[in-house]
C-alpha cells in the first residue's frame, strides 16, 4: 500500500496543502507544480476540497494536462469532444470551482477555435440523445434535459 500511487499522491498533495497554507493560501503555490507532477488529480481534488482557489487550479491543471495530450482529428477529435463535454457538463450539473465558460475557454485555448466544430456537434448530439431519453415517461427528467440545452445554447451561442 505505502508504494501505491494513491498513497504518494496523498502524501504529495498534503505536502502541498501544507505548502498552500504555511503561504498564505498563494495560488502560487499550486499553479507552480508541474502538470506531470500530479498522477492523482482525484486524490489531490479530495485533498484540497476545502481550499476553493487551489482547488478550481487544480481543476484547470487537470483540464490542460489532458488537453495537452489530446489531438484535434477525426476520430480523436470526437472522442475528445465528448470527454471535454463532460468537464463543461460537470460545470453545470454540479457544484465545482470552475465554471462553464471558463471550461470552454480552456478547451478553446488548448484545442483551437476550431475545436469548437466537434464541441458543438456533440452538444446537439447529446441534448438529442436526452429527448429521446426521456420522451416515453410520463414524468421526463426535465432538469437533466435542460442541463444539456444549456450546455448547447452556450456553445451555439459561442463567438
Amino acid at each position: 500500500m505505502e508504494t501505491s500511487s494513491e498513497f504518494r499522491s496523498v502524501h504529495a498533495a498534503k505536502e502541498a496543502l501544507a505548502q498552500y497554507k504555511a503561504s498564505g493560501n498563494s495560488i502560487l503555490v499550486i499553479r507552480n507544480i508541474p502538470l506531470k507532477a500530479i498522477k492523482r488529480y482525484d486524490v489531490w481534488q479530495c485533498v484540497f476540497e476545502k481550499e476553493p482557489a487551489a482547488l478550481k487550479e487544480l481543476y484547470i491543471k487537470e483540464y490542460y494536462d489532458f488537453l495537452s495530450e489530446t489531438k484535434n482529428e477525426g476520430e480523436v477529435g470526437k472522442i475528445t469532444s465528448h470527454i471535454c463535454l463532460k468537464f463543461i457538463m460537470n460545470s453545470i450539473e454540479f457544484s465545482v470551482p470552475i465554471s462553464s465558460t471558463e471550461t470552454i475557454c480552456l478547451i478553446l485555448d488548448v484545442l483551437g477555435l476550431d475545436f469548437l466544430k466537434y464541441l458543438r456537434e456533440t452538444a446537439k448530439w447529446s441534448y438529442d440523445t436526452r429527448m429521446e431519453i426521456v420522451k416515453p415517461y410520463f414524468k421526463p427528467d426535465n432538469e437533466w434535459v435542460a442541463q444539456a440545452k444549456k450546455a448547447l445554447d452556450i456553445l451555439e451561442n459561442w463567438k
